[in-house]
């Protein structure tokens, strides 16, 4: 009879000591497995998790001096450390409330399949695909929780540095015929995108990790498959390339802003070029004058630099990370503060700190709760006749960031609710209610990527007739004429 106990357990870890330890703990209540901790944490953080790795018989702590990712992560392991038969790969986000989850994995696992758990299907590019399913479709083995056969995986493309990092793995067994050596499970993916509200054997907390560090830091993977994208596209279709003359006309390369990223000395600054005209279309009323502005996400804190520029001598710029290391980019004008956009205690805390904003820019860590939540909670801490700008929209449509096209909890769908809020005088069944988005919402700028909110105190709107009739008014006219 097969010991389960022996069976090796791989976790990939980042900046979350406290998920590590989590993990750790609800293990150890049912199993005495080995575990590797495949860390990639900054000094401070790799510390803490090698303390509480080592702290528990047979956790193995592999400790790297950068962060190298899930998928990566999971290509050392498998490459790199003495497995042999099955392995069990978990997120560090998980936690076991019951025994039996190993034993159950183990039954379905043959010893011919690559592996066991939740399969899903993704397109070439990695994205999740729900509707329109069809034999181009690629079934993928979600890495959340997954028991494989080593051997197996080795014959096999390794995980990729990836929103989905088992992509080029599966992609390589669809186009080999070889999808039927993934076996899906159905309650692993009741944990693994928490699907009922009392799921067995585990709980997956799900982008444990971002809630902590702020980011996937999978920009560059992200922008990289839509560059992708559009050239294939640019490619297939007779439209304007961004290097001619027409579409450098149309962009209007110049401005204030632009100059400043392009020309002068700065910490680094990370953005969409078309979105410097969008700053200065908003922004310009503002400049010269005392303003306050927020910006979540500070990175290397080069766009603070940058407002603090813009705006000028009477401006005071906060930014809001929630690493601690952007402390240190304190500067005259410059403040930083340290918070949390999932939660809303540390964002009310932060807002009671801080005097009222002129604009607020969310550019933080861009997923879904982030956005609503950072919203809901700054919205009052706006002026009056201020701006709200949320950027890099494109993520409600990144299942990596919580998104995907037309799922109501993203921040495109949610912004369009106050669409209608903006109407509710004009609803005459009460499906609509007047309440203070309606009362301070004048205006909702759409752009690739951006929405502008403009704060304003509106009061209900009226018709009015002036001027002299052409034709005989009807009743309904004439009270409106005769009111002036």
């Amino acid at each position: 009879m097969f010991d389960i106990s022996t069976i090796p357990i791989v976790t990939i870890s980042y900046n979350s000591p406290d998920l590590i330890l989590n993990l750790l703990n609800s293990i150890r209540k049912f199993y005495s497995n080995r575990i590797y901790v495949i860390d990639g944490s900054d000094s401070d953080n790799a510390h803490k998790i090698k303390e509480i790795s080592l702290a528990f018989d047979g956790v193995h702590f592999e400790g790297f001096e950068y962060n190298i990712h899930h998928g990566p992560g999971m290509a050392w392991a498998i490459q790199n450390l003495a497995l042999s038969g099955p392995v069990l790969f978990i997120d560090s986000d998980m936690r076991a409330t019951e025994n039996g989850f190993i034993e159950d994995l183990y039954s379905n696992l043959q010893t011919h399949l690559y592996g066991v758990g939740y399969v899903i299907h993704i397109n070439r590019d990695g994205f999740t695909i729900t509707e329109g399913i069809d034999d181009s479709s690629v079934r993928y083995l979600h890495p959340a929780l997954m028991l494989c056969n080593i051997e197996v995986m080795r014959q096999w493309p390794m995980p990729i540095k990836h929103g989905a990092p088992m992509t080029d793995t599966m992609v390589s067994l669809h186009d080999q015929g070889r999808s039927d050596l993934l076996l899906n499970i159905e309650w692993v993916g009741d944990v693994s995108d928490n699907l009922v509200e009392n799921p067995r054997f585990l709980i997956h907390e799900m982008r444990g990790t971002v809630k902590r560090t702020g980011s996937y830091n999978l920009d560059e993977w992200l922008i990289g498959v839509v560059a992708k994208r559009n050239k294939d596209l640019t490619h297939k279709a007779n439209v304007i390339t961004p290097n001619s003359q027409e579409a450098k006309m149309n962009n209007h390369q110049s401005g204030i802003l632009l100059d400043f990223f392009e020309n002068h000395n700065h910490r680094m600054i990370h953005k969409w070029m078309h979105y410097f005209e969008i700053y200065e279309r908003h922004f310009d009323k503002f400049r010269s004058k005392p303003l306050n502005l927020m910006e979540f996400g500070v990175l290397h804190g080069g766009s603070l630099q940058m407002w603090k520029y813009y705006f000028g001598k009477e401006s005071t710029i906060f930014g809001i990370d929630i690493n601690p290391r952007c402390a240190d980019l304190v500067e005259d004008q410059i403040q930083i503060h340290i918070a949390n956009q999932e939660d809303r205690d540390s964002l009310r805390s932060l807002c009671q700190s801080l005097p009222k904003m002129d604009i607020i820019i969310d550019d933080g860590g861009h997923t879904m709760q982030q956005q609503v939540i950072t919203f809901e909670e700054t919205w009052n801490q706006l002026k009056v006749g201020g701006i709200y700008l949320c950027e890099d929209l494109h993520t409600s449509y990144w299942p990596a960031f919580g998104g995907g096209f037309r799922l109501p909890h993203t921040f495109i769908e949610y912004s369009k609710q106050i669409i209608d809020q903006l109407h509710a005088w004009h609803s005459p069944d009460g499906q609509l209610t007047v309440d203070s988005m309606t009362q301070n919402t004048f205006a909702i700028h759409y752009y690739n990527s951006i929405v502008v909110i403009e704060k304003r105190a509106i009061t209900p709107p009226i018709a009015r007739m002036k001027g002299m009739p052409s034709f005989p008014l009807d009743p309904a006219e004439q009270i409106v004429f005769d009111r002036g």
